[in-house]
């Protein structure tokens, strides 16, 4: 054998692998300074955490200066309310923009912004957006999507040259809407971790996952919780999910989604934290207050925060060592335990109440109600899955599920970002809350759950809305000219492309219309839609929703049958039709209750 042969084959081959380089740390104020600029398009990844930090410092280098920045986001919620307050932002790209806790609702400020025109709100559905950052990810011009047809979202995205509506190519006879590519100029993402170079690890569910950093023109501004060595990547090689080539500037941000969370799903050995409902609370709060009250929670949490390191003082040790602890995902029994008994403190969760254990309230009720029909429907219609929205939408069917795994039916519940096959904890009534995570049979991304599940004939949508009509077109987004709502989230993909959907809706004129003033999702696959008061449903071959049951005991029980449809009738304004089998629904059982309350202790849905 050559010398040379042996010698090259030690030299080349058994020095070990090479740490992927350069090195791309920096500090968080350089990122941003030396990244974006004004008039750029910015993407803010949702996948389980958010790029809070990173858009904080944004917010602090670019308050009050005009930046006439384009932010796209799935979800503008908790302290993104400062960028539409802070001057720099001209339009957001959303699927929603209010506040989601203590429970889904409109943000005053968001909507003075939107009212005003300062800021522009562009909707979309999760669906709809991914599929855009997909097309851009891709470098296709556009994306095919069953999603928005039908729906105000697309005359809007039509108008604006983002959607169009054809016929099949290939001659099903259907309409196929077209989204156009999205391609921010950066894109920022907060990861679990990453070595020094950017190739980074994204735990599970995804959410969008990797795709607004795919589709980013200029780069990627990336946040670790930890960078670690490309050895330790190429261990967990599987969860490497951004490449180097694409990043512009690392920055190791431990608490850096705060006050959102982040899992450590697939890779244990890294740390995880829960959502901080109480810091989500605070800032809802002062702008549910007023604006003084707004200007100095942003300016006590971010703007005189002149550094991560200082917010991570401000919040103290001993808070960050609560949200890791709530993180894990055993300790959902003793907390409801405690609940019960209206021992949480308010760190646990703001405005926390005992629960009552006399009575049932109306909401309760229609929760009841909304579960029992869901389960008739699941019956009969053979459904494998269900995809609950936010709110009491999420509370109806998890009591729905209990019942019909009461029978052996192999049913699964699902969630957006990435959520299959979860198991509902007690406690904490919030979709995505961490203690569901590790009971999960598949953690995965949207498009899996909303553009493979939901589609599959085998879906159940279990959804809430603001306004409804008699053909079960609802609208969960705005009242043009007077109130920005919230935005469709994933209930127009839901609604779209579901066997069947159960909607729950509080009854009053203003909330069931003849005409709702905004078309957030079309009632085509609108089966049921349960409230307060009573059951409207559409009987086969109808596609009108006709009065078919009302309760007969709790504070919104009607005498009789002729007592039920005068008082609902007066609560619509269309012409109510009646089933000629006008049914009284039985009053809540114990265990239906307690179940409820398991799930929903301090009464955040159960108003």
């Amino acid at each position: 054998m050559d010398p040379a042969y042996r010698e090259i084959l030690e030299r080349r081959f058994l020095s070990g692998l090479p740490e992927c380089g350069p090195d791309k740390r920096t500090s968080l104020f350089d990122a941003i300074r030396d990244h974006v600029h004004p008039g750029q398009k910015i993407y803010m990844a949702h996948t389980n955490s958010r790029p809070y930090a990173l858009m904080h410092e944004l917010i602090r280098q670019h308050w009050q200066k005009k930046s006439r920045f384009e932010i796209a986001l799935l979800s503008f919620c908790d302290s993104c309310v400062a960028l539409f307050v802070g001057g720099m932002m001209q339009k957001a790209v959303t699927t929603l923009a209010g506040d989601l806790w203590p429970s889904p609702s409109p943000n005053p400020f968001v909507n003075q912004a939107w009212l005003s025109g300062e800021v522009e709100i562009e909707h979309w559905s999760i669906l709809s957006l991914s599929s855009r950052l997909f097309a851009g990810a891709l470098r296709l011009p556009f994306m095919a999507t069953a999603s928005l047809i039908g729906s105000t979202m697309a005359e809007d995205n039509a108008a604006a040259g983002t959607f169009k509506e054809i016929d099949d190519p290939f001659g099903s006879g259907r309409k196929i809407g077209l989204v156009s590519a999205y391609r921010p100029d950066v894109s920022f993402i907060h990861v679990a971790a990453c070595d020094r170079a950017g190739n980074a690890i994204l735990t599970t569910p995804m959410g969008e996952g990797a795709l607004g950093a795919y589709a980013a023109r200029e780069g990627v501004i990336l946040s670790a919780e930890k960078i670690v060595s490309t050895e330790y990547l190429r261990q967990h090689n599987h969860l490497v999910k951004i490449p180097a080539s694409i990043v512009k500037a690392v920055v190791e941000l431990p608490m850096g989604s705060h006050p959102r969370g982040l899992t450590n799903v697939g890779v244990t050995a890294l740390t995880q934290y829960a959502e901080d409902y109480h810091a989500m609370y605070e800032v809802n709060k002062a702008a549910r207050t007023g604006k003084e009250a707004l200007l100095a929670w942003i300016d006590e949490w971010i703007l005189s925060c002149k550094t991560h390191e200082e917010y991570i003082e401000k919040l103290g040790a001993d808070r960050i060592k609560r949200l890791r602890g709530k993180a894990q995902g055993s300790v959902w029994f003793e907390e409801t335990l405690a609940a019960s008994k209206g021992e949480l403190g308010e760190n646990d969760c703001p405005g926390s109440m005992k629960v009552a254990t006399e009575g049932f309230l109306g909401s309760e009720m229609m929760l009841v109600a909304a579960a029992r029909k869901q389960a008739e429907i699941i019956r009969r219609l053979d459904i494998r899955n269900v995809l609950a929205g936010v709110g009491v939408a999420n509370l109806s069917a998890w009591l729905a599920l209990q019942k019909v795994r009461d029978e052996g039916r192999e049913v699964e519940v699902m969630a957006e970002v990435g959520y299959f096959g979860y198991q509902p904890r007690p406690g904490d009534p919030y979709i995505f809350n961490f203690k569901n995570t590790p009971t999960c049979l598949q953690t995965t991304d949207i498009l899996t759950i909303l553009g493979q599940f939901v589609p599959n004939g085998m879906n159940l949508g279990s959804l809430g809305a603001a306004q409804v009509d008699r053909y079960g077109n609802l609208n969960a987004t705005c009242i043009p000219g007077k109130l920005h709502l919230l935005g469709s989230g994933g209930s127009n993909d839901v609604a779209t492309s579901s066997r069947a959907v159960v909607l729950t809706a509080y009854l009053g004129k203003d909330k069931f219309k003849s005409r709702i003033d905004y078309i957030t999702s079309p009632g085509t696959n609108v089966v049921c839609v349960v409230t307060d008061y009573g059951i409207f449903e559409k009987k086969p071959g109808r596609n009108e929703l006709i009065l078919t049951a009302y309760y007969k005991a709790g504070p919104t029980a009607f005498a009789s049958a002729e007592a039920a449809v005068e008082g609902i009738r007066t609560n619509v304004e269309w012409n109510l039709k009646v089933s000629d089998k006008l049914a009284a629904m039985d009053a809540p059982t114990r265990e239906e209750l307690y179940i409820l309350r398991m799930y929903d202790p301090f009464r955040q849905f159960l108003r």
